[in-house]
């Protein structure tokens, strides 16, 4: 992996002046540019908390410069060990503001498992959280290039960084960095389910990309829209719903990770008046049964799901509860960004109807 990267590694050296920088395609310009033009807008909610642009843009810019102060720079690697939080959207657009790379881990992957993936990437930085601590210095144990890791919801002992403490700490904001729009900005390891895991490299015009076309394939509103990532943020269906809510600088409802509960997921849906959506298809099959038995007021436009061609009936259950909205199936594999393959079902014709059979 990291002779792979040495030909994406060539940082520019010229501009870093405006309005060179803002010319870049990356979500970080995005994040500064929301921050700027409507920065008390809503960015993030999670469970009933918000993070408005300008909250998100002060906590990544120190995030950024306390990794910077630590050596991180233009093409290292940081790892991000997390379930579903705003600490892991705001270490991938620290880790990016820097020129850095983030790299999501599954969190169901051992010590061991991991170690091969640091061996295979050399990160300077891990970044989990407090429950997820015990894995990470797990990994330090087997591996001891994982030297520096920091830990969203309280240091455990001494031997590891607090999240909030790097946010506090004294210190000037990093300095510009120029992203050339083709330098990496993910890592994303498949599952290794046939082999050792593989890291597909994504650049900032992927990720560009993967937003067009969904804003191409599914429209926008940027005076109602609000985004929903209800699947983990490692899978590049997670990470990959952040990007037209950056785009288009509407909001983005981050949901918290654990026992599926359709009641509860489409209660919150409700609540937060989200517009669209994407599960699996077995979430699916129990967020239709659990809205046909007790229907909500939703403003659903757009939902989507993985693409299996077994599970297109998935279609028309959706139909029958959720009459209005159009429906995405997608190619959501982790080693891919998902421009690939982005199917319509926008008409009842007879390819919806041999779905619903």
């Amino acid at each position: 992996m990291t002779a792979q990267l040495a030909s994406h590694l060539s940082q520019a050296t010229h501009g870093l002046e405006q309005p060179y920088l803002a010319r870049r395609q990356n979500w970080v310009n995005q994040l500064q540019r929301h921050a700027l033009m409507q920065p008390g807008a809503t960015a993030l909610r999670f469970t009933g908390h918000t993070l408005t642009w300008s909250d998100l843009s002060h906590r990544v810019s120190a995030l950024a410069g306390a990794l910077s102060r630590r050596g991180v720079g233009f093409g290292d690697r940081v790892m991000i060990l997390m379930l579903n939080r705003t600490e892991f959207i705001e270490s991938v657009f620290a880790a990016n503001m820097l020129g850095a790379i983030a790299v999501p881990l599954n969190f169901r992957l051992t010590p061991t498992e991991i170690a091969f993936l640091v061996e295979d990437c050399a990160p300077r930085v891990l970044v989990t959280e407090a429950v997820l601590a015990p894995v990470a210095t797990g990994v330090r144990a087997i591996h001891p290039l994982v030297d520096t890791i920091v830990v969203a919801g309280g240091a455990s002992d001494d031997t590891v960084l607090g999240y909030d403490n790097l946010l506090s700490e004294p210190g000037d904001p990093p300095a510009p960095v120029d992203i050339p729009n083709d330098s990496p900005a993910l890592i994303m390891y498949t599952s290794g389910t046939t082999g050792r895991p593989k890291g597909a490299v994504l650049t900032h015009t992927n990720l560009t990309g993967q937003a067009i076309t969904a804003l191409y394939t599914s429209g926008a509103n940027v005076n109602s829209d609000v985004g929903f990532i209800g699947v983990p943020l490692f899978h590049i269906a997670g990470i990959g719903n952040m990007l037209t809510g950056m785009m288009l600088g509407v909001p983005t409802v981050l949901y918290p990770l654990g026992a599926f509960d359709p009641g509860q997921l489409l209660d919150v849906l409700e609540a937060e008046r989200v517009t669209g959506i994407f599960l699996v298809p077995a979430q699916w099959q129990a967020v239709c049964a659990e809205q046909q038995a007790r229907p909500r007021n939703l403003k659903l436009r757009v939902m989507s799901w993985g693409l299996h061609r077994r599970r297109m009936r998935c279609c028309g259950r959706c139909r029958r509860s959720f009459p209005e909205p159009r429906f995405w199936p997608r190619s959501a594999r982790p080693r891919c960004r998902r421009s690939p393959a982005c199917c319509s079902a926008r008409t009842r014709s007879a390819n919806a109807a041999r779905s619903a059979r």
